[in-house]
């Protein structure tokens, strides 16, 4: 039961970012996984689109996103 509860929390934090903040919940996804240029990161961040408070420890969908992603791309 206690990982079922970590990971239906995470899934939730997960969901929660997409619904209100979908295009900051993206690029950070994709900050994180080196998939964006760094002259774009720079413009990104200034603009506050890439949200540092989204990569905590306990939010492990997020984490294994930007893992598979950052892996295969």
């Amino acid at each position: 039961m206690g990982m079922r509860g970590l990971l239906l929390g995470s899934v939730a934090r997960q969901v929660n970012a997409m619904a209100i903040h979908p295009a900051a919940t993206v690029t950070t996804i994709l900050h994180y996984s080196s998939l964006l240029p760094r002259d774009l990161t720079v413009d990104l961040e200034r603009r506050r689109l890439i949200r540092h408070e989204l990569l905590n420890r306990h939010n492990f969908l997020f984490r294994i996103i930007v893992s598979i992603l950052a892996c295969f791309w």
